[in-house]
């Protein structure tokens, strides 16, 4: 291997047992062409306990090493805990999703791209999909590289993305910079707030081939296929909140729009090394981007709520008994 050394480490973190499919997922890890890696799986406390499943898997693999929770955390805090497992001296990090397909060259390739653009926070590939049972399906790539932007074209154009975070998010990064922004936030949409935040710190490149195969879930499949977030909200609700908190009953535009005022803008105030210009020009496009387009959507909410959804099944019931 010509790459100079770096320490890579890998999390997976795992819920049932990728409903069937972490055999595949772990033999298309252990067969990559780079080698020379640590990888740690974290059961979120899955109802059925797959520690023996898991174990018989990496049994023969010293590159793996497995944890049970005690208690379910949720996938973004499972994601906070497997950064922190991360040695102090680690090059490279990234998330391993438990159902997921990676092509052979997937990690050499990843960090190739890290080693030669010194500047990037993390590195990504095209991806394509299966669905459940493996046929193809017509998943599109994000096309996404500001490799070559200074950070506040990068800020502007990341926020103006109408999709993508989802597949960047499961690139490898730089462990340095990711640590310092912490694991997914335990918010709605929390793959597009952390590279908000990272995006200012480096550059997102991207690998041109497709070596990363998302499997859909059929819950995502669903969600994706609905014509509202609604789907996509709830999804991610019940992922990564073992109890549902209050806020998450306000719409998650406003509360990640509150979230970056009070990590990025609030905090530049006080410290000397933290561009306050970078961190108000996040802000600002964060809610021209995501938070202005919730006041066009602000009539139909009127009219399609929980509440009047209740009084008009009430009414039909009413009508209907006459």
């Amino acid at each position: 291997m010509l790459l100079s050394k770096k320490k890579i480490f890998l999390g997976m973190m795992t819920w049932q047992g990728g409903h069937g499919h972490i055999d595949q997922t772990l033999q298309t890890i252990f067969n990559q062409t780079y080698y020379d890696f640590k990888l740690v799986i974290y059961d979120d406390c899955s109802p059925q306990d797959p520690s023996k499943e898991i174990l018989s898997l990496i049994a023969s693999e010293p590159r793996a090493s497995f944890i049970r929770g005690s208690k379910r955390l949720g996938s973004s805090k499972a994601s906070q805990y497997l950064l922190s497992l991360a040695p102090s001296d680690t090059d490279y990090f990234a998330w391993i999703s438990d159902h997921d397909l990676y092509q052979k060259d997937w990690l050499l390739k990843l960090i190739k791209a890290l080693n030669t653009n010194h500047s990037a926070a993390v590195s990504y590939p095209y991806v394509s999909g299966v669905n459940s049972d493996g046929t193809k399906n017509n998943r599109k790539p994000t096309i996404y590289d500001n490799s070559t932007q200074s950070v506040f074209e990068r800020i502007d154009s990341f926020l103006s993305l109408e999709s993508g975070p989802g597949n960047i998010v499961w690139g490898l990064y730089r462990y340095s910079l990711l640590k310092s922004i912490g694991g997914w936030p335990r918010l709605v949409v929390p793959d597009n707030i952390l590279l908000s935040r990272l995006v200012t710190l480096g550059t997102f490149v991207q690998i041109n081939e497709n070596l990363h195969i998302r499997r859909e879930q059929k819950e995502r499949a669903d969600a994706l296929n609905s014509r509202s977030s609604s789907g996509m909200v709830s999804r991610q609700i019940k992922a990564i909140f073992p109890k549902r908190p209050l806020y998450t009953y306000i719409d998650y535009r406003i509360v990640n729009c509150i979230y970056l005022l009070l990590k990025e803008p609030i905090p530049a105030l006080f410290k000397k090394n933290h561009d306050l210009e970078i961190a108000i020009h996040l802000w600002l496009k964060y809610n021209k981007y995501k938070l202005l387009p919730l006041w066009k959507e602000f009539p139909y909410m009127l009219v399609s709520n929980r509440l009047t959804r209740y009084v008009r099944h009430s009414l039909l019931n009413k009508k209907n008994k006459n």
